[in-house]
């Protein structure tokens, strides 16, 4: 296989596992704070979170064993803190993957009418079996559905430009709700647990990991602001929780359709991708058979969703900003370390990049106090 379709995939494998379910609620929660402000926060958290990726795709070069992030995070920094990780990565994960369920059903059921939960169940068994059968039909169903989701934004943007209403209305700044659409859209941003696959899929072009990370980074970013800016364009302050129904509400039919399309092939891309990065875990951390591993990845979340747990934001917001909080600081603090400790060279290495460093840290920690507080509160 040739360089350039490697390098294409492992692309196609980080963005499908970062664009999900998040970004249909991201134009709602940056319209809290009003639309400038918004587009600087996906972009400021884009760049935090690609920063983040590239820690850990080194972080895995300097290490000789096969690990994902918890086994790294074992190595580094202890037994109890990648047991902390562990739980927040299994969690958060299985939120996700239900969360995906749960939304392909409804698109389903959107386009097609009929029964949402049957649609939920179909895509499961389906979802089940490509997961099954690992990487190969995973990056390649992910590099189609990745040309789709942005094929489709594309489209959204052709059709919607034309009815795009005043904006002067979001050129204001809610200080006061900043923290509104943090959680929302570091959950959409979120995608460590594919850095391994990229790591496998480029084993022999290791020197193109960083490319493809950051690469992805600033594809999700270009997609994330257009989409956004479509939505809170047309939509106005009538933008809905899921963006494609308020597209559809406003523009009719045909953008229920193509909307809805959009959201199944986001919602699919990082079911994939997701459910594959914690098999992972599962086979490589934790030393599981094949088949336990696979199988306990595929029915947790359909456990949940027999026992009717169908809350689709509240899944979302406390995946996006408490696990991957907790991830994203013990990450810094285990990069950190293996700075120093690292078995052998890696394939790039960041510049030294302490305050940076310091910076991310104590963003992650105030995310997850104020997510706390207003769970708690």
């Amino acid at each position: 296989m040739s360089k350039s379709l490697n390098f294409w995939e492992a692309v196609a494998t980080l963005v499908g596992t970062i664009i999900g379910a998040g970004v249909l609620g991201i134009p709602f929660a940056i319209s809290k704070i009003g639309l400038l402000p918004g587009l600087a926060l996906i972009v400021i958290l884009g760049i935090a979170v690609t920063f983040v990726h590239l820690m850990v795709g080194e972080m895995m070069l300097r290490t000789k064993e096969e690990h994902q992030i918890t086994g790294c995070i074992k190595k580094y920094i202890g037994r109890f803190w990648a047991r902390l990780e562990y739980l927040s990565l299994v969690v958060g994960n299985y939120g996700a993957l239900l969360a995906y369920v749960i939304g392909v059903g409804a698109v389903l059921s959107a386009i097609w009418g009929g029964e949402a939960k049957l649609y939920s169940v179909i895509f499961w068994i389906c979802g089940s079996i490509i997961l099954y059968f690992g990487l190969r039909w995973v990056k390649f169903i992910e590099l189609l559905m990745v040309l789709g989701v942005c094929g489709v934004v594309i489209g959204i943007a052709a059709i919607s430009i034309p009815t795009l209403g005043d904006l002067t209305w979001l050129r204001s700044f809610e200080i006061q709700e900043v923290f509104v659409p943090y959680g929302v859209i570091l959950f959409a941003f979120a995608g460590t647990s594919a850095i391994f696959s990229v790591k496998k899929i480029l084993d022999n072009e290791r020197r193109m990991i960083k490319k493809a990370i950051v690469y992805s980074g600033f594809i999700v970013s270009a997609v994330y602001l257009l989409f956004s800016f479509i939505v809170i364009g047309v939509c106005g302050e009538n933008v809905s929780e899921v963006a494609t129904v308020g597209l559809g509400n406003t523009l009719g039919a045909a953008l229920i359709i193509v909307g809805n399309i959009f959201a199944f092939f986001t919602l699919s891309t990082s079911f994939l991708s997701i459910g594959l990065g914690l098999r992972q875990v599962f086979e490589y951390d934790v030393k599981m058979n094949k088949i336990v591993a696979w199988v306990l990845v595929v029915m947790i979340p359909f456990l949940l969703f027999s026992m009717g747990m169908f809350d689709f934001i509240t899944i979302l917001s406390v995946v996006g900003s408490l696990s991957f909080g907790v991830s994203g600081l013990l990450i810094i603090v285990a990069y950190h370390k293996a700075r120093n400790a690292g078995e052998r060279k890696p394939a790039y290495s960041l510049k030294r990049n302490f305050p940076v460093q310091v910076l991310l840290f104590f963003m992650f920690a105030a995310g997850i106090a104020y997510a706390l507080f207003d769970v708690l509160i």
